[in-house]
């Protein structure tokens, strides 16, 4: 299935490095294995406690400054149609490891 024949199709999106503030967040449409996605256009807006940004290309990367529950949603659409998925993310403040001391 072709998404020039019909709209586009999600299966989802992946994200990675996405647990903490300040992490190197990366997310990724998901889309059906074959699928032809030229002249597809990308829309991602994520909502929550922090300003975050928006982007419009396949891969995404957002930077969470504060900690909470968010939305992000990603709006695909060709000649034919569109199509939505939205995922939930948590972030939390990354946890600092002890630091060392120096013998005096």
């Amino acid at each position: 299935d072709s998404g020039l024949l019909s709209g586009p199709q999600l299966n989802g999106i992946v994200a990675t490095g996405c647990a903490n503030v300040g992490g190197g967040c990366s997310m990724t449409a998901s889309v059906p294995a074959g699928a032809d996605t030229t002249g597809w256009s990308y829309v991602w807006t994520t909502t929550g406690p922090g300003l975050v940004g928006s982007g419009n290309a396949a891969t995404y990367a957002p930077s969470f400054s504060v900690a909470g529950s968010y939305t992000t949603t990603l709006t695909v659409s060709n000649a034919i149609g569109t199509a939505t998925f939205s995922k939930p993310v948590s972030i939390a403040v990354r946890k600092r490891s002890p630091r060392s001391r120096r013998p005096s």
